[in-house]
């Protein structure tokens, strides 16, 4: 109740404060997000804390977060009202209350209405939803941050429009000291990147163990899998079997789950998942501009345009050596070309890994 709750009760006795505490949020580990109204305005408003006694390492995390939120001047996240991260008890910071509902939900409705398999229009929508999603994320990165925890929950949708969430996990890239020790594992273990999995950073960002914008590339490709599909494609008895299938297994190619999916959409899925970040062909997108610019190309074959060559340009972009010969149109409306090019892509990667 929040009468006996001692945050509230310091909080709301504040002379000076600007906002009263109205409503609990959510509640977890050693934090709360209360729901919270300006008193002049009555706008209402979320007020994130941490309580009670917090090591060194979650108060600096907190407070990088909020930092983290601050540098973005844009609508990507929700706006900071006010930081008091750095009282001695209790840090809090105020932002604004999000209107809308999350991914997670937004899937558990599609799953209600029946829409899966997706149909055409459908997936068109996916693609044009997660372009803009996409974008957004670029905006994180090009502030210099990683959010490294992106999921449908951490996603949420305020009138057709994504809006990223909880940056608790977020860290600056290129900062001489990080939080996280080497060999933490941080993330949520489905969506997690086989770098994250790993829980270690090398000496050589090239061999891929170090969190980069790429990180955050392929856990935007967990999530539009399971968007197209409704399934994930790394899953396990346990967080760690889960991860142990990041680094070491490819996942099943979501164009056999789902005829409407273009061999290009999928080529584009699959290099999302890719287990090694760097550049080269068959190796995951290093930027998001890049996928930003896939992703446009691969629209265009749900916009009821000409589609004439159109999955093939898009696979010579996507694997360019590979993909020589695959001249002709690789559209839905002859599977047996799209089966042909299942056939080359499965030889292709067994090709890769001897």
């Amino acid at each position: 109740m929040l009468q006996n709750d001692p945050f509230v009760k310091a909080f709301n006795s504040n002379p000076n404060r600007k906002y009263t505490i109205i409503g609990m949020l959510g509640k977890g580990g050693m934090g709360a997000v209360y729901e919270g109204e300006e008193i002049t305005t009555k706008k209402r408003v979320a007020i994130k804390a941490i309580l009670g006694i917090a090591d060194e390492d979650a108060r600096a995390r907190f407070a990088l977060e909020a930092k983290s939120m601050k540098a973005i001047k844009n609508n990507s996240i929700p706006e900071i009202y006010e930081d008091r991260t750095d009282a001695e008890k209790d840090p809090y910071y105020i932002m604004e209350k999000l209107q809308g509902s999350d991914m997670k939900k937004e899937l558990e409705e599609w799953v209600r209405q029946g829409y899966f398999p997706l149909d055409k229009e459908r997936i068109g929508e996916v693609i044009s939803n997660f372009i803009k999603l996409a974008t957004k994320i670029k905006t994180i990165h090009d502030a210099g941050i990683v959010h490294r925890d992106l999921k449908p929950e951490n996603v949420f949708i305020v009138s057709k429009d994504p809006v990223i969430t909880d940056l608790g996990l977020a860290f600056e890239k290129g900062a001489k000291e990080r939080l996280s020790q080497t060999g933490m594992i941080l993330g949520t273990p489905k969506y997690m990147s086989p770098e994250q999995a790993y829980g270690s950073k090398v000496k050589d960002v090239a061999d891929s163990k170090e969190v980069t914008d790429s990180s955050d590339i392929f856990s935007l490709g967990v999530m539009l899998y399971q968007y197209l599909t409704n399934t994930l494609p790394f899953e396990g008895a346990s967080s760690n079997a889960i991860m142990i299938n990041i680094m070491t297994q490819e996942p099943v190619e979501p164009i056999t789950k789902n005829n409407n999916i273009t061999p290009a959409l999928n080529a584009v899925v699959m290099k999302m998942l890719a287990k090694t970040p760097r550049d080269g062909t068959g190796n995951r997108y290093r930027n998001m501009k890049a996928l930003i610019d896939e992703l446009l190309h691969v629209q265009e074959e749900y916009q009821g345009k000409e589609i004439v060559e159109k999955s093939a340009e898009s696979l010579d972009r996507i694997f360019p050596a590979e993909s020589a010969g695959f001249s002709k149109s690789l559209t839905l409306d002859n599977p047996m070309e799209a089966m042909e090019y299942m056939a080359w892509r499965q030889k292709w990667r067994g090709d890769r890994s001897r």
